[in-house]
């Protein structure tokens, strides 16, 4: 079982803010199996992929967020 690591609102921000560095941050994306609601929003909001594999499952509140979003998605579920 893969242990639960939560992307929070600071660590999105971070990760929109530091593009560049995308590549080297892409084993964080992986790793992560929850995220936060306001973490979720704020990459709705600013980033162009949001790139969460090992989620697989949200709250109906999270999965709302998700419709709407017209980047890349990659994620452990589907959203309907």
């Amino acid at each position: 079982m893969i242990p639960t690591k939560i992307l929070t609102l600071e660590k999105a921000e971070l990760f929109v803010k530091y593009r560049e560095i995308y590549s080297i941050l892409m084993s964080e994306w992986y790793a992560i199996t929850d995220v936060e609601y306001d973490a979720l929003a704020y990459l709705v909001k600013h980033s162009s992929s949001i790139i969460l594999p090992n989620v697989k499952s949200l709250t109906d509140e999270k999965k709302q967020l998700l419709k709407n979003y017209t980047g890349f998605l990659e994620i452990g579920l589907t959203v309907n």
